[in-house]
């Protein structure tokens, strides 16, 4: 084992230089010095591997080979005896010195290896707790998907249900036949809607990125808009300035997400007013913002409106800005919401100039 090959390396280190010292002949005054403080290392290595007890044991050890070696002196040279012995006290202060350094360093890679263990068994436990943490925000979120989605089939289909009660009553008005028909039609598409925006979500499709010139996007979504809103309630402000750089991005996604965001703030404005349109580009990431003159969103829902399901109209499904989110992710952007100074909210999405897909 271990121990037994630090105790045979003591041993023959103190054997190889006694070996040595007494086969020297006495008048090798400087060879006999080079083995006395050769003494020193299997001290030290006694020290070092046993702590204070192996190097007392080391020291005493070395001082029993060294000691013949001062008898041969005894008759001819008294004052070099008593200068050897005192070199024999030195072997025993260097062994328990030695010895208590290592013992104080060993307890501390001793304390150093219990903190490393207590720590890699609290990371152990904060990386299950995390795993944990996930899996149940991921189950909060499922429960939150179908909870959203029952809830929005549920009206449709108890539409539909009441629909179908009248057309299957054969003494119906013709008038009200046509009326229940156009409901089912209706709610049917509102649930071909949904599931279309669920699938959006659920699985949104990668961008194909490419040069963009997004003042002539833009322009497209504001005349696409211009078509579908009430000219005499809503107006279009644009403040999109000249020069803007081109700008890498999927340009039906931009669209998608400029049209929704301008849809939103119309319909947030059910009395009227103006929805502005403002484009900027500070070198590396592009700026697009829709401002209303709405109600405005209240501090404590703008983190959540891009929730799914999360939506404060009636007839909302609440799942078109978290489409949106995905969207400008996706292009490694992000989208904020923010209250305005005097009325209604802005909605501002930030994208890279040079973009490329979110992993």
């Amino acid at each position: 084992s271990n121990t037994f090959r630090q105790i045979a390396i003591v041993i023959v280190a103190v054997a190889a230089i006694t070996a040595a010292h007494l086969s020297t002949p006495r008048s090798y005054f400087l060879l006999h010095s080079v083995f006395q403080h050769l003494y020193y290392v299997p001290v030290i290595l006694g020290a070092i591997f046993f702590g204070w007890p192996g190097g007392l044991l080391a020291a005493a050890c070395t001082a029993m080979c060294y000691v013949p070696h001062i008898h041969h002196w005894q008759q001819t040279n008294p004052n070099y005896v008593l200068n050897q012995y005192a070199e024999l006290f030195s072997f025993f202060l260097v062994g328990i010195v030695t010895g208590l350094l290592a013992d104080r360093e060993r307890r501390r890679a001793w304390q150093l290896e219990e903190k490393s263990v207590e720590l890699e068994r609290a990371n152990r436990e904060l990386a299950s707790s995390f795993e944990r943490a996930k899996h149940a925000d991921r189950l909060a979120a499922v429960g939150q998907l179908a909870a959203g989605l029952a809830h929005e089939i549920r009206h449709p289909l108890a539409s539909i249900e009441g629909a179908v009660n009248v057309l299957a009553n054969p003494q119906s008005p013709s008038d009200l036949q046509e009326e229940f028909r156009g409901i089912i039609t209706k709610e049917c598409r509102r649930l071909a809607a949904l599931l279309t925006q669920l699938l959006d979500f659920a699985r949104p499709r990668r961008p194909t990125l490419r040069n963009v010139d997004p003042r002539l996007t833009i322009s497209e979504v504001i005349r696409l808009a211009e078509s579908s809103i009430p000219h005499n309630k809503v107006r279009i402000i644009t403040d999109l300035p000249g020069g803007l750089p081109h700008i890498e991005c999927d340009e039906e996604q931009l669209k998608q997400v400029v049209l929704n965001l301008v849809m939103n703030a119309v319909q947030a404005m059910p009395n009227g007013g103006s929805v502005t349109i403002s484009a900027r580009c500070d070198g590396t990431e592009f700026t697009v913002a829709v401002s209303d003159e709405g109600f405005g969103i209240p501090p404590d829902l703008q983190s959540r409106i891009v929730d799914p399901f999360f939506t404060t109209r009636e007839s909302g499904t609440g799942l078109g800005l978290a489409v949106l989110k995905q969207i400008v992710r996706q292009h490694g952007g992000s989208i904020q919401v923010k209250r305005n100074a005097t009325a209604g909210s802005s909605f501002v999405v930030r994208i890279p100039v040079h973009t490329r897909e979110a992993p």
